[in-house]
């Protein structure tokens, strides 16, 4: 019987006390390791893993809900994520990679850091399949020069 061990990455999530910074740290064990899977490693935005981010009232598609073909989206969020009535949608790999970028469109007052009503369609078909990130980013024309954050909130998905 051969029991050799191979050599195993092993991805480590290191948050810091105190901080908001959390570190992916991959590391080389020559000994059995827990490989974290997806699940594991998903964050929503700032917020705590499997704790539903303040500023998202409300969305049509769930954490680690498969998706494909085309699908309607449709939300409430508040906290003044709109400019001229839009909101920005990305769709990022598992390595915060953009692969897709469009927008969804306010159907209730936007001018307000209150609840605003948000919907479109998002087109799975071309995107690449396997585990990936909803991003719904606050539009800033000014791209961050402003001084404030720019706020987003991620939501982890697998496209079939």
């Amino acid at each position: 019987m051969n029991t050799k061990i191979k050599p195993v990455y092993a991805i480590f999530i290191v948050a810091l006390v105190g901080s908001m910074c959390t570190h992916i740290i991959l590391a080389r064990a020559t000994a059995i390791a827990h490989t974290l899977t997806f699940e594991e490693t998903a964050q929503i935005s700032t917020k705590e893993k499997n704790k539903k981010p303040k500023d998202l009232l409300s969305f049509s598609i769930q954490p680690h809900q498969k998706i494909t073909g085309v699908i309607v989206l449709q939300g409430e969020i508040q906290g003044g994520y709109f400019f001229e009535g839009n909101i920005l949608l990305n769709i990022v790999d598992v390595d915060k990679n953009i692969v897709f970028k469009s927008y969804l469109t306010a159907q209730t007052d936007w001018m307000t850091t209150g609840p605003v009503l948000f919907g479109g369609a998002l087109d799975t078909t071309k995107l690449p399949k396997g585990p990936a990130y909803i991003e719904l980013r606050q539009d800033d024309p000014s791209g961050g020069e402003s001084g404030r954050p720019i706020k987003y909130i991620q939501i982890p998905v697998v496209i079939e």
